[in-house]
């Protein structure tokens, strides 16, 4: 996605597909999603990459049922 969506030669933001599951409480239909982009992104990646943060669950299920996917 651009910055400015009318100039395609402005930079790219970066986005993240976080996938929604269930938790104890509530459902989630299939395939809920949840997009992300531009700061949030960048928030979340470096979060994660701060020592003692969650492990990287991009491939398996965290506790509440999410996951990521994607990215820039």
């Amino acid at each position: 996605m651009h910055a400015d969506p009318r100039n395609s030669a402005s930079p790219l933001l970066p986005c993240l597909t976080i996938h929604l599951g269930s938790t104890k409480t509530t459902t989630a239909e299939d395939g809920a999603h949840a997009v992300l982009i531009g700061r949030p992104v960048t928030a979340l990646k470096q979060w994660l990459a701060e020592p003692g943060s969650p492990p990287d669950r991009s491939s398996a299920s965290s506790t509440n049922g999410a996951t990521s996917t994607g990215g820039r």
